[in-house]
Parts: C-alpha cells; sequence; structure tokens
C-alpha cells in the first residue's frame, strides 16, 4: 500500500521503520501509550494522567490516509511501536491539518520525531493540505524551536495560555536538516 521509510539511530546500527498505521495496529498502539512517561503524556496530551481505552486505539487507527493520516515508528528488533505523528483535515479551515506527534521516552533525542513529522508533512501536502497546525505546550521547548527553526510562526502562550500554536511550514522546509 504505502512506501516504508528506513534510517538509522544516531547512536547505534538499529534500524527503525516509519509506516502508515493500519487497524491491527490498535493493540500495539495502546501498548505503546502505556509505555510513555507521565511527562511525555502531558506534553502530548496536556495531561499527565491522560488514558486511552482499547476503543480509543481503535478510533485512531481506522484512518482514510487522506484526511487523516498517522505514520508510526517501528523498532525491528522488537516490534513495537516507539513513535507515532498524526494529521487530521480541520473542518473549520478545510486546506489546514491538526498534526501531533509522540515519541517513547527511550527513543527521544534520536531524530525520530523529525523524521515523522517531515514524512507526515509530505504526505498532508500531497493530500491538498496546504499547511499543518501544532498545538504544544509552552515547556516543550525541543519541538518549539526545531519547528521555528523550519519556518513555524508562533501565536498564544501568554499568562493565561499555556500552549502555542505553530503554523509549520512547508514540507522542503521541514525536511532540511531533518
Amino acid at each position: 500500500m504505502e512506501t516504508t521509510t528506513v534510517f538509522n539511530k544516531a547512536r547505534s546500527a538499529d534500524q527503525v521503520v516509519i509506516r502508515p498505521l493500519t487497524a491491527d495496529d490498535s493493540s500495539a498502539l495502546l501498548a505503546a501509550f502505556e509505555h510513555l512517561s507521565p511527562e511525555t503524556r502531558r506534553l502530548r496530551f496536556m495531561s499527565a494522567g491522560a488514558r486511552l481505552t482499547m476503543r480509543d486505539a481503535e478510533r485512531l487507527t481506522d484512518l482514510d490516509h487522506r484526511q487523516a493520516e498517522a505514520l508510526a515508528a517501528i523498532a525491528p528488533e522488537t516490534g513495537e511501536i516507539i513513535g507515532v505523528a498524526r494529521y487530521f483535515g480541520l473542518l473549520r479551515d478545510p486546506g489546514a491539518a491538526e498534526v501531533a506527534v509522540t515519541v517513547d521516552d527511550d527513543w527521544q533525542g534520536q531524530g525520530i520525531g523529525r523524521r515523522l513529522v517531515t514524512e507526515l508533512a509530505e504526505r498532508a501536502h500531497a493530500n491538498g493540505f496546504e499547511r499543518l497546525v501544532a498545538f504544544v505546550d509552552q515547556a516543550n521547548q525541543r519541538v518549539t524551536e526545531w519547528l521555528e527553526r523550519r519556518g513555524a510562526s508562533r501565536s498564544g502562550g501568554d499568562e493565561l495560555d499555556s500552549m502555542y500554536t505553530l503554523d509549520i511550514a512547508a514540507p522542503t522546509t521541514l525536511r532540511r536538516a531533518a
């Protein structure tokens, strides 16, 4: 169905496969969520106490791969999902899609999130989305700074709002130094 991207982790020879999520990934997605630290859950889901049920996992893997897409980073030695990037088209803004990324704590800082976002942005663009929007907690400086270096514009994030809204640049800009 879709192409698969493989790249080497910076600190080892292990390879990570990036591929679209399918309905068969519901259980693996649930297991990946359970492995996230409270801090990673807080930064991604705005709550350290976020929960995911099997029904939620099934809904999150039921994708049309056009209006809604999700890519998974898979550890080849275990077959476990170690990262997910997803977008879904915004009804109130037909040319835009909201994007979100999560990478397992043990795998953060190795470029997996960057690869996921870059490939996801290319798919979104190919499916007709002109821009991506991310809602990022102010505390997530690594993500905010990376996106801004690639041309994302920031709004929000004042003393009353702990979230930034980032309009993400074109896929070719993201690919730079991905």
